[in-house]
């Protein structure tokens, strides 16, 4: 679709006027998927943000009411850039779902009692999973100093003769 010159002026006079950027591809794109939503998000139906909009004090209070590009199949599960495979979420959804399938995401979402308790848990299931990493790293590392401790004592027991086979 061909603008004529003068509206391709007045577009541009009127974007300089408001002194805002061109936006980019993906701004573009997101912005489209918000305006077609009618800027709410696809999964909690909570408004969103243009995170371009807004001043960055602002921003940094609201982060999770900012709208993000979603991908209704993940990219993981061989989702695509296509665009009927993207919808526009606010960042809490978005981080939360993660690589959740579409129809179960759907129904954690669908009732608001049941995606707070689903955000609850996720957060505690994050928290058990930092403390389990921590103490799997103080594990390994005390299997490795076990390990060390029992060479050194066979070494002392049986001298360079010890190859550490179970034949001898």
């Amino acid at each position: 679709m061909c603008k004529s010159v003068e509206q391709q002026a007045h577009y541009l006079f009127e974007h300089k006027k408001s002194g805002l950027k061109k936006l980019t591809t993906l701004q573009r794109r997101l912005k489209r998927l918000h305006d077609a939503q009618d800027g709410e998000c696809y999964w909690c139906h909570r408004p969103m943000l243009l995170w371009w909009a807004v001043d960055n004090k602002f921003y940094r209070k609201n982060r999770k009411i900012t709208a993000t590009v979603e991908h209704l199949l993940p990219q993981a599960h061989g989702g695509s850039n296509y665009v009927g495979n993207l919808a526009a979420a606010c960042y809490e959804c978005n981080t939360i779902r993660a690589t959740i399938a579409h129809d179960a995401f759907k129904w954690v979402s669908s009732i608001p009692a049941r995606f707070e308790r689903f955000k609850y848990l996720k957060k505690k299931r994050r928290e058990l999973e930092t403390k389990l990493r921590i103490n799997k790293t103080n594990e390994r590392k005390a299997v490795m100093v076990f390990n060390l401790a029992l060479l050194f004592l066979c070494h002392n027991k049986y001298g360079n003769n010890f190859t550490g086979n179970a034949d001898g």
